[in-house]
């Protein structure tokens, strides 16, 4: 029973230590492979988070949206009409 175990276990384990020995060969890959998963997961969160902000109708790119046009300090939703509100 126990060597039917080791067996199945050997032969399951076998690609994985194959992987880890290719890997190991190449000391820069693990890096690389970080690195390369860090800039995609970067790029995806950017999309995400700029639909995420177009689906609320926020925008910290003004110039994007009309309707925000001043903004920075004119206009109905600019930090001049927020002050005024607020007294």
């Amino acid at each position: 029973m126990k060597r039917r175990l080791i067996d199945a276990l050997e032969r399951f384990l076998a690609p994985i230590r194959e992987r880890r020995a290719q890997a190991e060969a190449k000391p820069g890959l693990v890096d690389e492979v970080i690195a390369e998963g860090s800039r995609r997961t970067r790029r995806e969160a950017e999309e995400t988070i700029r639909l995420a902000r177009e689906a609320m109708g926020l925008s910290y790119f003004l110039a994007d949206r009309p309707d925000m046009a001043g903004a920075a300090g004119e206009g109905p939703r600019g930090r001049a009409a927020l002050r005024a509100r607020r007294g």
